[in-house]
């Protein structure tokens, strides 16, 4: 698709940094993510609480617990769209 610009929240600050997770599964996980970081003209890594990041964090569970490779564009995943529904509403105090 082309790509230039990403921004990458994750809920973890150090997930990127840490070496202890090379040898394992999510290690080589986010080595394959740190070696595509270079193919981008614009890369912003940005911490966000998990609580503030649930519609990743739901979508994430449905994909280790899924046996189909999906790929959704520019559309909600059915399995977090009442996750995302609530991420827009406005927050009243």
């Amino acid at each position: 698709m082309l790509f230039l610009n990403l921004t990458v929240e994750l809920d973890s600050s150090n997930a990127l940094k840490k070496p202890q997770h090379q040898s394992s599964y999510f290690g080589s996980i986010v080595e394959d993510c740190k070696s595509f970081f270079s193919s981008f003209y614009y890369l912003e890594l940005v911490h966000v609480r998990r609580e503030a990041n649930q519609a990743a964090h739901y979508l994430a569970k449905f994909a280790i617990s899924s046996l189909t490779d999906f790929v959704w564009i520019e559309e909600t995943p059915r399995c977090i769209s009442s996750i995302v529904a609530l991420d827009v509403l406005p927050l009243f105090d």
